[in-house]
């Protein structure tokens, strides 16, 4: 019987265990990780440290953002399979987008003024934001560009520019070729609506009144409706009321036009640079650069270096004073009542200002030169008794004396050439179709007669240095 042979099989080497780091690159080049994959080896695995995984970066040529806490953070963690972010590029900025900045938005629109008392007027509301041709009323800030990025090969990339915002379509205005600026091309309202910008040289509204405040426009103004008690409307050019004004202040560098007429309260202002149209003016006060015309003035005071003609209508003119450069018509002057009622031409109220100013400075100077003949006739009768700084007082009223004279002198002369500025003015006539009445005070030039019984269809005029009348 044949013996067994007994077969020694060798032993299986020893494993170890171990991890093999493993860097990825993102696809945008933007992020680099580490991951510890596990493997078995019957060699001895050294334990992976910091510079395995700089050779790594280095072999992959990242030389960016690399996160050195990370690279550490990761080794004392070591987790199996897991990723570990290493390194990160920094991202391209985006710049400032364009941006637009409208002169309405620097207007406190709505707003009311608020006085050093700390009291409100909300009449003043800002609602009006108004231009002059060539005023800047839009102006671009540019977009920007951002700053580069840098991938975490140390490759650039590109920075982005910020948003761009085009100049707004609009009317009545002017890009400069800069194409930042925008600037109005005519005088008038800036109007924003649906990005669009619009300088209106017109400008309408409903009425005036609380919804409005106050108006100060540069152009023309339409108020379809009319203009409530204590509220004021200035234009630069015209200005046309389809309704009535109460007693409010209305001043036009054109003319005033109000289809329903004023009822002033004798608190109501009108100026206009050319003609004031008005279906009646009562109880206010008008000024117009040209002409006057209307159906009815009732106790105001009315001022033109043109003509005022209220022969339409009733065509009257009770009360007050209306002073004309050139000529009056109208159909009835004065009321039977014997209202008094001044009518004045040939002059302006410039001059008529000129004249009493004039007038008042040399009654003033004419005081002062009594009180002065006062002193000296006083300090004369006691000079043998008086002290030596009463003898210096008495010096310097007798120079006192002689500078008054002088100026009286000088405002005789200024009178003077006033008075041949108003007697010159005669050339026109009062004409009044129907009636006159006592009481009526009428003046040319420098002229004056006053109407003690009534009379009907007459003109007057100067002839022969006098108001004469004459038939129309």
């Amino acid at each position: 019987m044949e013996e067994k042979q007994e077969v020694k099989v060798a032993e299986k080497p020893a494993e170890h265990q171990g991890f093999k780091p493993v860097v990825d690159i993102s696809v945008d080049k933007m992020m680099a990780t580490v991951m510890f994959k596990p493997f078995t080896s019957t060699e001895e695995i050294g334990v992976v440290v910091k510079s395995d995984i700089d050779a790594l970066l280095e072999e992959q040529e990242i030389v960016y953002g690399i996160d050195e806490d990370a690279i550490y953070d990761a080794l004392d963690k070591m987790a199996p399979n897991v990723r570990y972010t290493i390194a990160r590029g920094t991202k391209p900025t985006q710049g400032e987008e364009a941006k637009l900045k409208y002169i309405t938005d620097e207007q406190n629109k709505g707003v009311p003024d608020i006085d050093d008392d700390g009291k409100v007027d909300f009449k003043n509301l800002h609602l009006i934001v108004c231009v002059q041709q060539n005023e800047v009323v839009v102006t671009k800030t540019p977009a920007t560009l951002g700053e580069v990025g840098t991938n975490i090969l140390g490759e650039e990339i590109p920075a982005i520019w910020g948003k761009d915002t085009r100049l707004p379509p609009g009317k009545n205005v002017i890009t400069l070729p800069d194409e930042l600026t925008m600037i109005a091309g005519v005088d008038g309202q800036v109007v924003t609506d649906n990005g669009k910008i619009e300088v209106k040289q017109v400008l309408t509204l409903k009425e005036v009144g609380p919804a409005t405040g106050n108006i100060d426009f540069i152009g023309s103004v339409i108020i379809e409706g009319g203009i409530k008690e204590g509220y004021s409307v200035k234009a630069g050019g015209d200005i046309d009321i389809r309704g009535a004004v109460e007693a409010a202040n209305i001043e036009s560098g054109g003319s005033i036009v109000i289809a329903l007429g004023v009822k002033g309260k004798d608190k109501a202002v009108l100026k206009a640079q050319k003609t004031v149209m008005s279906k009646f003016i009562e109880h206010s006060e008008v000024t117009a650069g040209e002409d006057v015309l209307t159906e009815a003035i009732l106790h105001s005071r009315v001022y033109c270096r043109g003509s005022v003609r209220v022969d339409k209508g009733k065509g009257l003119i009770i009360g007050g004073e209306v002073v004309a450069y050139k000529s009056v018509y109208l159909n009835k002057l004065g009321s039977a009542m014997g209202v008094p009622t001044n009518v004045r031409i040939g002059v302006t109220q410039a001059i008529i200002d000129s004249y009493q100013e004039v007038i008042a400075e040399y009654k003033q100077a004419t005081t002062n030169l009594d009180n002065a003949n006062k002193a000296i006739k006083f300090l004369e009768s006691k000079k043998s008794y008086l002290p030596k700084d009463k003898l210096e007082l008495l010096d310097k009223t007798y120079d006192l004396k002689q500078a008054l004279n002088r100026e009286i002198l000088m405002i005789q002369n200024k009178m003077q050439k006033i008075k041949v500025v108003i007697k010159n003015g005669s050339n026109g006539v009062i004409v009044v179709n129907e009636n006159i009445y006592n009481g009526t005070t009428l003046i040319i030039g420098d002229k004056t007669r006053k109407i003690t019984k009534d009379r009907g269809r007459v003109k007057f005029f100067i002839h022969d240095n006098e108001i004469q009348i004459g038939v129309v």
